[in-house]
């Protein structure tokens, strides 16, 4: 503005701007979704079921550690333990004492819950989580990316680690499977089902069925004495009790307890459910269309789901 002219009397605007903005042409959810943002919520859904299931399963170890002054059924709380990983250190418990077999186990969970370098751990799996969930930042609510920044266990648990108390942890891994679960539920009650959500779902279907196979074999399978003991525990951590005694109302045996976690459809937990939930997503995704005359273009089969590359 290197000259200013006056004017005796009011000026009239001037602006590029439309006075009336045009209509805008209404859409929904399209198909055409990065592979690399696909990629990243397919891991982001594995990765919260993958701290679910593991804060579910030291829940389960450390309440019957709490119980009792002295647990019963020692042998089964060391399975249980074994099923964390395949890297847990858990000592024989033939000929061994209770109080040194419950101190060994206890300073081995609470490695697995705060040893950051710790592979495989609770720490790991959250840090992974947080980690994956930066990539697809604005693909989430601010609701969503609220609770995934709590979900830190300086922020939650801020005392000294190494002398934690296990009632205190207990409330711990209860806090954070309510903050699991509200992460699960904003998923799916505030995502547009979209192709990202599909992603985003089949990787929670298909951790959550890795994770009972891989409880089911590491408890079940590889055990070779009385399976009674493990049965509570395997339905409390994967969410079936209620069910369970609902349909049931007596003693645990295995066959209800397998079908009820393996091949139940209408349960949620079970494996079969996971199953379906994923050839249903697989039904929505985008398909190749046939680009030459007479059938299918080279390389691509007619009807096989695609993800629409762009880098």
């Amino acid at each position: 503005k290197d000259v200013w002219i006056l004017s005796d009397g009011p000026v009239a605007p001037v602006s590029l701007l439309q006075l009336r903005p045009s209509a805008i042409e209404l859409r929904r959810s399209a198909n055409d979704l990065p592979s690399r943002v696909a990629d990243n919520l397919y891991w982001f859904g594995r990765q919260i079921e993958r701290a679910e299931g593991l804060v579910r399963q030291l829940r389960s170890c450390i309440s019957r550690m709490t119980n009792e002054p002295e647990p019963k059924n020692l042998r089964e709380l060391a399975w249980l333990m074994r099923a964390l990983g395949e890297d847990v250190q858990v000592p024989d418990v033939e000929g061994a004492e209770a109080g040194e077999i419950l101190e060994s186990l206890r300073t081995e969970v609470l490695s697995f819950l705060f040893q950051p370098s710790r592979s495989g751990g609770c720490w790991e799996a959250l840090r992974s989580l947080y980690r994956t969930a930066s990539l697809v930042r604005d693909r989430l609510s601010v609701d969503t990316w609220r609770i995934i920044s709590r979900l830190d266990l300086d922020l939650l648990f801020p005392t000294s680690k190494d002398q934690a108390r296990l009632g205190d942890v207990l409330l711990l891994l209860n806090e954070m499977l309510s903050l699991l679960s509200a992460l699960s539920g904003l998923g799916m009650e505030s995502m547009t089902r979209g192709p990202g959500w599909r992603f985003m779902d089949m990787g929670r279907r298909m951790e959550r069925a890795l994770n009972t196979l891989e409880l089911l074999r590491t408890t079940l399978v590889r055990r070779p004495s009385e399976l009674t003991p493990l049965l509570e525990p395997l339905l409390e951590i994967a969410d079936s009790s209620m069910t369970y005694r609902y349909r049931y109302m007596m003693s645990l045996q295995l066959p209800p307890v397998l079908d009820l976690l393996l091949m139940d459809e209408t349960n949620p937990r079970s494996v079969a459910y996971q199953l379906e939930a994923l050839a249903a997503h697989l039904e929505h995704l985008p398909r190749a269309a046939a680009e030459t005359s007479g059938g299918s273009a080279p390389g691509i089969d007619d009807g096989v789901p695609t993800i629409i590359v762009d880098y």
